[in-house]
């Protein structure tokens, strides 16, 4: 590499070979944002997303700077030119008001200022023992993570060897930001001792713009030039060595900003471009406080953020191309979710699609309002929980999917029926295609409100049934068979539409949670009136990116009939979810856990007052315990106790022969007692480290209860066809903190 400096021997200001163009003096109270701010998109937002650098120390390797200027925040000085205090000079003054000045004038007022006076007042070089090593060992000494670098050479070289290996040393603790040049030349190649894309990836070269974005006429261009390196015995440009990888434009023509004696002058140079640079990485490092030992990431944030000026991609005139403020503050590559312990990428590997029931517990959309994914540098940003989950669905909407898309009443259905003696009958259906919103990617249960529209997918269904005629005993079973699932409760007059369709969520929300696949069971007339039921059912499984929930529940519950008008139950039933809780779905960084068990209690009873009037109400009480270790989004500290409540009144033959008009409110599955946390992973810290936030869920201050109202009207029209017609309301909803109304109608033909 050409080494053409030697100790003690001078050094051109980049800024130097242009005087100054203009010069002014105002007061701070008159300074504002210069035009050349908007350019490169640093504005008030930006340097608040930036902190304004407050934590940053930025190294000014320059001429002495006036440190009592009102408009810097000058750290200290570093006296290493001997000359350096007799005089103060306007260029390093007016570079060090570009990065951190005060008033509008820098992009990171609040960072810090470290003077090392390099130069002296006259741009000379140091003494015989001045070197850019020993001012950058004086800059990490004193945590400077930035190096703004307004001075190079003539002739349209870009480093020593001096420079090269120490950038190289420093590369883990120290952003290189070096002025390309004024000479309006391409810069020449130089030989390397290493791969510079390696070795000096901490490196950044400034050329400047003006205000309409063309190359300055005095800028030096990267070109082809290179970092060349000796391979298989002779000097090699490799394409990553270039000097245009490195290279980034901003403004420098007619740049406002501070001078001696607390004024303001105008100059130019690429020695004005280069700290809109270096102020620009202060304030990601002020957002990121971690990117301060990372300068490559520093460097290579900006570099791909930049705007693409001249010829398309990296090129020889305006390299990566203008600094974007703008742009370096959002997400690059692909963006991932990070649970404590590993990152997941977004929308494939990861992902939440909670229940009302969930979410109220964990208070998804509200306590927790947002998440933070990472980009490809592991910066930190926030996107809004809601935005990654599926809506949940209120109470009507299992029965209304179930009936609009036609599970429970499928076409092409074949029925044998046969009687095996005076008391026995047996039954058996077969479905060739049944719409199954389950397989079409339903990830909800039953008792709550679905807004995504689900594509109908064809599965097969059965279900047979034998009964005891004499004494009401039954043995039943089926697969995907729509409301068969019902004999396992202990009514069957929940429905609020009266025309079929899964009604065992509306009676018993724990037993909904596994009605969507297989199920088993008997009814046993014990005495008259009184009938003991138990079966087993079992939910499909629901692949969920990457995670397969499944559900099932054991029922045993007894059934008595003191009148012919009165219906009362009691069903005890023990639920096992896996990959999920009480319907809801994670995987990756926001998985539930392997294993809830539930364990709950249904009372319920229906009343007919009169021929056409029936009265039903159901209760579920239940206790949630999760088995094996907890994961980021949900540990259970302990038993969750949760309830449900539901009062249908309807009314049959109100237009017209068997017709019927229902009305039903329900309270969903709502956790009342009970403690579970959260662990969420939040941000870097200073160090590397991630941190992460605890989310403590008190279930007994969870907010007031969501309630469910639906007013539904059904009847048969012609024999062959049905109309259904009706109107939602859902009261604070759990999923939105909000009222939620709607309404619905339907007319369905089969001939």
């Amino acid at each position: 590499m050409r080494n053409d400096r030697r100790p003690g021997s001078p050094a051109q200001i980049a800024g130097a070979s242009l005087i100054v163009l203009a010069a002014a003096t105002w007061t701070p109270a008159q300074a504002a944002d210069q035009p050349s701010w908007a350019n490169v998109k640093i504005n008030d937002t930006t340097r608040a997303l930036g902190n304004y650098g407050a934590g940053v120390t930025v190294g000014i390797l320059d001429t002495p700077i006036d440190l009592d200027h009102p408009a810097l925040n000058v750290l200290r000085p570093a006296l290493l030119h001997p000359l350096a205090r007799r005089v103060v000079e306007a260029h390093g003054t007016h570079v060090a008001g570009t990065v951190g000045g005060m008033y509008g004038y820098g992009a990171a007022p609040s960072a810090q200022l470290f003077d090392i006076s390099v130069l002296s007042p006259y741009g000379a070089w140091g003494s015989a023992t001045l070197t850019v090593r020993s001012a950058l060992s004086v800059a990490a000494r004193y945590g400077v993570s930035i190096a703004n670098m307004s001075f190079g050479y003539s002739g349209g070289y870009s480093l020593d060897y001096d420079e090269y290996t120490s950038f190289s040393t420093f590369r883990r603790k120290i952003l290189a930001v070096k002025a390309a040049g004024n000479d309006g030349m391409i810069l020449k190649s130089v030989r390397s001792p290493n791969a510079a894309s390696t070795y000096i990836d901490n490196l950044m070269l400034v050329g400047s713009v003006n205000s309409s974005n063309q190359i300055s006429s005095f800028s030096n261009r990267p070109g082809e030039g290179c970092f060349s390196r000796y391979s298989n015995g002779r000097w090699v440009c490799f394409e990553r060595d270039k000097y245009k990888y490195f290279t980034i434009v901003a403004p420098g023509e007619n740049i406002t900003s501070s001078a001696p004696g607390g004024r303001y002058t105008t100059l130019s140079g690429t020695s004005m471009a280069t700290p809109h640079v270096a102020g620009a990485a202060a304030l990601l490092q002020g957002r990121w406080s971690f990117l301060k030992s990372r300068p490559q990431a520093t460097a290579n944030i900006l570099f791909r953020s930049a705007t693409d000026l001249g010829a398309p991609g990296v090129d020889g005139v305006y390299g990566w191309g203008l600094l974007n403020m703008e742009r370096a503050f959002q997400p690059i590559g692909q963006t991932q979710l990070a649970s404590t312990t590993k990152t997941y990428p977004t929308g494939t590997s990861t992902g939440y699609s909670g229940t009302g029931t969930l979410n109220q517990m964990i208070g998804w959309g509200t306590r927790i309002s947002a998440l933070s994914t990472f980009d490809e540098f592991e910066r930190d940003f926030k996107v809004a929980a809601r935005s990654i989950s599926a809506e949940p669905r209120s109470a009507f909407g299992g029965w209304l999917s179930d009936y609009l898309s036609g599970t429970g009443a499928a076409p092409l259905a074949a029925t044998q029926r046969l009687r095996i003696d005076d008391d026995i009958t047996a039954s058996f259906t077969a479905v060739a295609g049944a719409l199954d919103d389950v397989a079409a990617g339903a990830t909800q249960p039953r008792s709550e409100f679905q807004s995504e529209v689900l594509d109908p997918v064809v599965a097969p269904a059965w279900s047979f049934m034998a009964e005891n005629v004499r004494s009401g005993s039954s043995l039943f079973a089926g697969h995907k068979a729509g409301s068969g699932a019902l004999g396992l409760t202990t009514l069957s007059a929940m429905r609020p539409e009266g025309l079929g369709g899964e009604t065992a969520g509306l009676e018993n929300p724990i037993l909904g949670l596994a009605t969507s696949g297989s199920y088993a069971g008997a009814t046993v007339a014990a005495i008259k009136g009184v009938s003991l039921v138990a079966g087993y059912a079992e939910a499909e499984e629901r692949p969920f990116l990457g995670s397969d929930y499944g559900a099932g529940a054991a029922v045993a519950g007894l059934r008595f009939e003191p009148t012919d008008t009165l219906k009362l139950g009691i069903v005890a039933t023990e639920l096992q979810e896996r990959d999920g809780l009480f319907g809801s779905m994670g995987s990756g960084a926001l998985s539930l856990g392997d294993r809830f068990q539930t364990s709950a209690v249904t009372v319920s009873g229906s009343w007919k007052p009169a021929l056409d009037w029936e009265f039903a109400a159901a209760a579920t009480f239940a206790s949630t315990r999760q088995k094996g270790a907890g994961t980021d989004l949900l540990t259970l500290d302990g038993a969750v106790i949760s309830n449900a409540a539901t009062l249908g009144i309807s009314r049959s033959n109100v237009l017209g022969e068997g017709d019927r008009l229902s009305l039903t409110a329900a309270l969903p599955l709502t956790a009342v007692r009970g403690h579970a946390h959260s662990t969420l992973a939040s941000h870097l810290d200073e160090g590397g480290n991630l941190v992460a936030d605890r989310y403590d869920h008190d279930m007994s201050k969870s907010g007031p209860r969501q309630l469910d109202v639906t007013l539904g009207y059904a009847a048969t029209v012609w024999d062959h066809s049905a109309v259904l017609l009706g109107a939602f309301a859902s009261f604070n909803d759990a999923a939105t903190a909000e009222d939620v109304f709607g309404g619905f109608a339907s007319y369905r033909s089969r001939f």
